[in-house]
């Protein structure tokens, strides 16, 4: 088994003197630390791992790489903050697993680096603070385990369903005691659009129609100033309240549930909330002094300040506009960023936090949630967040996850070329909490908001402005055939409820819009099993059917036109994945594939042929969606499992 080791760091630099002790219980591991100069950061553990073995850690919603030392050699360092890209608290590196077992969502890192020798230095990078002692709170699990994403995950499982976050209960219960919207267990498709009212409204309900879904809309654009510039200027809405509630009535008359857009932890440097000092009192400060500012908007170059949650202030004015918000009559309100991206340690002396208190930020956000939830209630307006962190589970109805789309916005850099996405969070969360998204769109043209001409006349953009009044920057590069059903077919494989992002209307009649209705329908037939289900064992029936060479066309909302480009990832030709609510089975696959395949589902369920870039499912054992059921009826031969006899969809052992 492996050993721990520690570094320290000190605020002042140089050396000092420290005692240090490690604690072991079985396989749990404490520091405690007793310095003579402030301590900065506090390392431990500090893992030496051998070459060759393949990382599973919960990287957004999951994600493996088969060579780490490859990797690290290829790209560099792997830095990941928890709480924000990792999401949850183990990784597993070969038949290694690591855990901590925190429930206050301290801020802390992993750096995984190689070593001169060629062996791999996995260490958790903690704040302590500028205290001159250190104890840890809490423990670090290093055990050894079965060599598999799947059995990593059921093992934290076990320990995470027993904690507050998990809490309310499953989903399916929530659901049946009113603690969960009920317009998210009618939903089957999300549209994710932007711009007045009256456009993202024709789109919705146009969508509905063609996709023949129960369609939910998240709407950006609404707010006063423009987008990732002028936060959180976002009351009164742009068309004012008037035409604000008309959209409503229009997509509440033909049953499309309205989410709105605002940012949970930043406010513009050019907004006009940010003239007042008590506001610009409230931003996060590093150690160092000044603040943390971030660029998003890379049309007018806005600087953003990133906002500390402990401050009443800045809770203040997310709260006042998630309620007014809900007095307008919105369905949801989506406050981005607060799950990806963790406050920042703030050293700030006259907030409400010791600076440098690395629980600050989640304790803040929760605290701010909680009185949401005591303003409006629960299972009435939803709350969301991007991306799925464990530590809000209980207080967000739903994720927005964009894990399936990550290959074309580049994500990560070189990083990105030895990372494959894996539903390491549906294995363990999949029952507790909603995920839903991807920014697949059915060609690879961006909406354009047109408030940031008046911001950045100086930017020569050719933006085109529709029939509808909506603007639009057009690609230069067609993206590939089979890109949408790559992005949709592995969210909801994974189990995510599927999202299309910039639809038009006259988008209904494309031959890629088919796949959409697959999605949809595949999520809807999928009933408890696949809304409300644990999930299973990977079923792994397209195990046989190859690799292909995916050609992503990286562009997102701020690609200029004629600055896209493609980059090739290989993925699995067929994904898949498996899905149980009390009676209820089901199996979802997507073939990425340009060629049809024949697939064979668990024993007992019929054959199915699923044609290229589409989706389909076992319901029970009945195919439905896109797989096609053959004339055959014979369970005993595997057909896209190179032989095998495909497992079981039934519940396994973890490890």
């Amino acid at each position: 088994m492996v050993e721990p080791t520690w570094r320290l760091t000190f605020a002042e630099g140089g050396r000092a003197d420290a005692r240090v002790a490690i604690s072991r219980q079985g396989q749990r591991y404490t520091l405690s630390v007793d310095a003579d100069r402030p301590l900065r950061e506090v390392l431990f553990p500090v893992l030496r791992l051998p070459p060759g073995g393949e990382l599973t850690l919960p990287l957004m919603g999951g994600a493996r790489c088969r060579d780490l030392a490859d990797a690290l050699r290829r790209a560099g360092p792997l830095i990941l903050p928890y709480p924000g890209p990792l999401t949850m608290q183990f990784w597993q590196y070969g038949d290694v697993y690591v855990a901590t077992d925190d429930t206050a969502g301290r801020l802390r890192r992993w750096e995984f680096r190689l070593l001169p020798d060629g062996w791999v230095e996995a260490a958790l990078v903690q704040p302590a603070g500028d205290a001159l002692t250190y104890r840890s709170p809490y423990g670090i699990r290093i055990e050894a385990a079965r060599p598999t994403w799947f059995a990593a995950a059921q093992r934290y499982r076990r320990w995470a369903l027993r904690q507050p976050w998990c809490a309310r209960g499953p989903l399916h219960q929530r659901a049946a005691a009113g603690d969960w919207p009920a317009w998210l267990a009618q939903t089957d498709l999300w549209a994710w659009n932007r711009g007045p009212g009256a456009v993202v409204a024709e789109a919705a309900q146009t969508l509905q129609q063609a996709a023949d879904a129960r369609v939910a809309l998240l709407w950006y654009w609404w707010h006063r100033a423009p987008y990732d510039h002028g936060f959180p200027d976002y009351l009164p809405p742009r068309e004012g309240e008037d035409t604000f509630r008309a959209t409503l009535a229009r997509c509440h008359a033909a049953g499309i549930p309205v989410t709105t857009y605002i940012n949970g932890r930043l406010a513009g440097l050019a907004s006009e909330a940010w003239r007042d000092p008590e506001l610009r009192a409230a931003a996060a400060r590093p150690a160092q002094g000044g603040r943390y500012e971030e660029v998003y908007n890379r049309f007018t170059d806005a600087r953003m300040a990133a906002m500390c949650p402990a401050t009443e202030r800045w809770r203040r004015v997310l709260a006042d506009t998630v309620t007014g918000l809900a007095a307008l009559g919105v369905d949801g309100v989506y406050l981005d960023q607060i799950g990806i991206h963790a406050a920042p340690l703030c050293w700030a002396d006259g907030h409400e936090h010791a600076p440098g208190d690395g629980a600050a930020g989640v304790a803040g956000y929760r605290r701010l949630l909680m009185d949401l939830r005591q303003r409006i209630g629960r299972g009435r307006v939803a709350l969301f967040t991007e991306s799925c962190a464990e530590v809000y589970l209980d207080l967000f109805d739903g994720f927005l996850v964009l894990d399936w789309s990550l290959d074309k916005f580049g994500y990560r850099g070189e990083w990105g070329r030895h990372l494959e996405w894996a539903p390491v969070w549906s294995a363990v969360y999949h029952d507790f909490g909603l995920l839903f998204g991807s920014y697949a769109a059915l060609d690879a043209d961006t909406p354009f908001d047109p408030l940031w001409r008046d911001v950045a006349p100086g930017r020569d953009l050719p933006v085109r402005e529709d029939a509808r009044g909506a603007c639009w920057l057009s690609a230069t590069m067609a993206q590939a055939s089979g890109q949408t059903t790559w992005e949709l077919g592995r969210a909801v494989a994974a189990g995510h409820m599927p999202m299309l992002a910039n639809f038009r209307p006259e988008q209904a009649r494309q031959a890629a819009a088919g796949v959409v209705r697959q999605a949809a329908a595949v999520y809807h037939r999928g009933g408890p099993a696949l809304r409300f289900g644990r999930m299973l064992p990977p079923p792994d029936i397209g195990a046989g059917s190859g690799r292909i060479r995916a050609d992503w066309l990286m562009k997102w909302l701020y690609t200029a036109p004629g600055t896209e480009r493609r980059v090739r990832r290989p993925m699995p030709a067929v994904v898949d994945g498996a899905f149980a609510h009390g009676r209820h089975r089901v199996v979802v696959a997507a073939n990425l594939a340009a060629r049809s395949q024949l697939l064979e589902g668990p024993p007992g369920w019929r054959q199915g042929r699923l044609p290229a870039h589409a989706v389909g499912a076992w319901l029970d054992g009945q195919p439905c969606g896109g797989l096609r059921p053959t004339a055959r009826h014979d369970a005993g031969r595997a057909v896209a499992t190179g032989g095998r006899r495909a497992p079981a969809a039934s519940p396994g052992h973890a490890d």
